[in-house]
C-alpha cells in the first residue's frame, strides 16, 4: 500500500495491518503507541496520530478530512477538556487563534466532532467526541483518550455483574468514578481519576448508561447506574468506532469530491432557443425527472447549503405529520440533531426553505441526503409521492431506514420487500435504528435516559396494526392497543 492510501485509510479510521503501521512510523509520517488486550499475552500497534510529516503529505494530496484550522480548533478544545474538566468557549477559541472560525465550528459540531454545549452568542461551548481527539494533532491526548475508554468499557460490566449478584427488589444501584477506578487499578495500577474522568464521558458514546448525573459544568459524570448494554461493548473496537464516527466527514469529502470532478457522459444541455423533447410530467413521477429549473442558478446557493447540512430527510405522509414530529423528538434527544440537519415536510421548523424550487429541492434531497428514514404507514403505501421517493433513493443505493407503523414487513411491495425494515412499535428496534443512524452519520448515541421518553412517544403514536387488505377488500385489526410501559 501506498504511504499516501494508507494515510488516507487511516485518517478515516480504516483498519490498516501492523506492517503498514510499522513502515509509516519507521517514515516518521504516523505515531505508534503499543497496546495490550484482554486474554492475550501479546501487543499491538495502534494509531496515535500523524506527525507533522504525516499531515503535510496528507495536505498536499487533498485528501485531508479536516482543514489545518479545524485541527487547532479540535485540540484547543481536547486541551479544555483534558487540562481543565470544562468545555470551550467561542470566545476562548478567538483569542488564541485570532481568526474566523464560526464556518469551522458549525461544520464540525454537524459531522460529530465536537458536542455544542451550550448556544449564547460568543460564549457558546464545545466539548470534544472520540474522534475529535483522533483528529486533534495531539499524540498523547489520543492514546489516553483510547486507553481511558477502553479500560473504563472493561470495567463496567464487572460493577453490573455485582449489582445482579445482590438482593432481588432493590433499587437500581448508582455507581461512581470512585467505584470505576477501584476496578481499573486492578487492569493498570497507572490509573487515576483523570482517566477514569475522560473514559467515563467518551463511554456515553456507546449508550452503556441507563442514568447518569453530571457536573455543574454539565461534563463530568458524577454517578450513573448501568444496564445490560454494558455486555454488548465489553470488548472496545476503537479503531471501528472511529470509523463509524467519521462516516458524516467522509460522506462530505467524497460529495465534494465527485462535485468538483466533471463528468463526461453529463448530456448536454439544450440551448434557449434549442427546442426540448422531454415530454410535460405531472405529479411525483416530476420530481424526479429534472426539469428547466434545476440546472437554474437563482436558488443554488440555498440549496446547496442546505444539502450540504442535511443528514435525515423523513420520507412520510402529511397524514402521519404526529407520528412524524415525535419522530423527530426522538432523534434529536437520541443523537442531538440541530433542526437545520433534520428534514421533514410536514412539520414546522423542518419544512423547505421559503423561495425554492418545491420538486427541485425535494428531488435533490431526495438523492443527497446523509439518511433517508422512511416512515412507513397504512397512509404512506397509499402516497405516491413516498413511493417515488423510496423508489429514487433505492435506486441510487444510498442509506435508507423503513421504519414500520402500523403496517407489516409483507405489505410492501417491489424492491422496498426486500429490505429489512424496524418496528416503531418496538422500543428494542427504536434503539437499533437509532444507533444505526447514529452510525452513518458519525454521531454518538446518547445515554438511554435522555430520549427514552421520546422513543415512547413514537411508540404511542403508532396506529393500530394494519393487515393487508384480503381479497374481499376488507381489513382487520389487532384487537388490543399495545401496551407501553409508562415514561418515568
Amino acid at each position: 500500500m501506498e504511504s499516501i492510501d494508507a494515510l488516507q485509510a487511516i485518517e478515516r479510521g480504516q483498519k490498516v495491518d501492523q506492517a503498514t503501521l510499522r513502515s509509516l512510523g519507521l517514515a516518521q509520517l504516523i505515531n505508534l503507541s503499543s497496546v495490550s488486550h484482554v486474554g492475550s499475552s501479546g501487543t499491538e500497534l495502534v494509531f496515535a496520530g500523524f506527525t507533522p510529516q504525516g499531515l503535510r503529505l496528507l495536505k498536499e494530496s487533498k485528501s485531508s478530512l479536516a482543514s489545518q484550522l479545524e485541527r487547532q480548533i479540535l485540540n484547543v478544545v481536547v486541551r479544555g477538556f483534558l487540562d481543565r474538566h470544562e468545555p470551550t468557549s467561542t470566545r476562548t477559541l478567538l483569542q488564541q487563534l485570532k481568526c474566523s472560525i464560526a464556518n469551522h465550528l458549525r461544520r464540525l459540531s454537524d459531522r460529530g466532532a465536537l458536542n455544542v454545549v451550550n448556544n449564547t452568542y460568543l460564549n457558546e461551548t464545545y466539548l470534544p467526541k472520540a474522534i475529535a481527539f483522533y483528529h486533534c494533532g495531539d499524540s498523547a491526548a489520543l492514546a489516553f483518550a483510547r486507553r481511558s475508554t477502553e479500560v473504563v468499557l472493561r470495567v463496567l460490566p464487572i460493577l453490573f455483574d455485582r449489582e445482579l449478584e445482590g438482593a432481588q427488589g432493590s433499587d437500581q444501584k448508582q455507581f461512581t468514578a470512585e467505584d470505576v477506578l477501584k476496578e481499573a487499578q486492578t487492569i493498570d495500577s497507572s490509573f487515576d481519576l483523570n482517566a477514569i474522568f475522560t473514559g467515563l464521558y467518551l463511554a456515553q458514546e456507546f449508550s452503556v448508561f441507563s442514568m447518569m448525573r453530571k457536573d455543574d459544568k454539565q461534563v463530568g459524570i458524577i454517578s450513573f447506574s448501568l444496564g445490560e448494554r454494558v455486555y454488548e461493548k465489553q470488548y472496545l473496537d476503537w479503531d471501528d468506532h472511529i470509523r463509524r464516527s467519521n462516516t458524516a466527514l467522509v460522506n462530505e469529502w467524497e460529495y465534494a469530491q465527485r462535485e468538483s470532478t466533471p463528468n463526461p457522459k453529463k448530456e448536454s444541455v439544450p440551448s434557449e432557443n434549442e427546442p426540448t423533447l422531454m415530454p410535460t410530467v405531472d405529479g411525483p413521477l416530476s420530481l424526479f425527472i429534472r426539469d428547466a429549473d434545476a440546472n437554474s442558478d437563482t436558488h443554488k446557493p440555498v440549496r446547496e447549503e442546505t444539502m450540504k447540512n442535511l443528514s435525515v430527510l423523513i420520507s412520510h405522509s402529511s397524514k402521519d405529520q404526529q407520528l412524524a414530529s415525535a419522530l423527530i423528538d426522538f432523534l434529536r434527544s437520541g443523537l442531538g440533531l440541530l433542526p437545520r440537519q433534520i428534514r421533514c415536510t410536514s412539520v414546522d421548523g423542518y419544512r423547505l426553505p421559503a423561495g425554492v424550487h418545491t420538486d427541485t429541492q425535494l428531488r435533490d434531497e431526495v438523492k443527497s441526503s446523509k439518511v433517508l428514514v422512511g416512515l412507513i404507514t397504512a397512509n404512506s403505501l397509499a402516497s405516491p409521492y413516498v413511493m417515488f421517493e423510496l423508489g429514487a433513493r433505492w435506486g441510487a443505493g444510498a442509506v435508507m431506514i423503513p421504519l414500520l407503523a402500523g403496517v407489516t414487513a409483507d405489505q410492501l411491495r417491489g424492491p422496498l420487500s426486500g429490505m429489512n425494515a424496524l418496528m416503531c412499535s418496538s422500543e428494542e428496534q427504536l434503539h437499533q435504528a437509532l444507533e444505526e443512524i447514529g452510525g452513518y452519520l458519525g454521531l454518538e448515541v446518547q445515554s438511554a435516559a435522555a430520549y427514552l421518553k421520546q422513543l415512547r412517544s413514537v411508540m404511542q403514536q403508532v396506529p393500530d396494526l394494519t393487515a393487508p387488505t384480503t381479497r374481499m377488500g376488507a381489513q382487520t385489526k389487532a384487537q388490543s392497543k399495545k401496551q407501553i410501559p409508562p415514561t418515568e
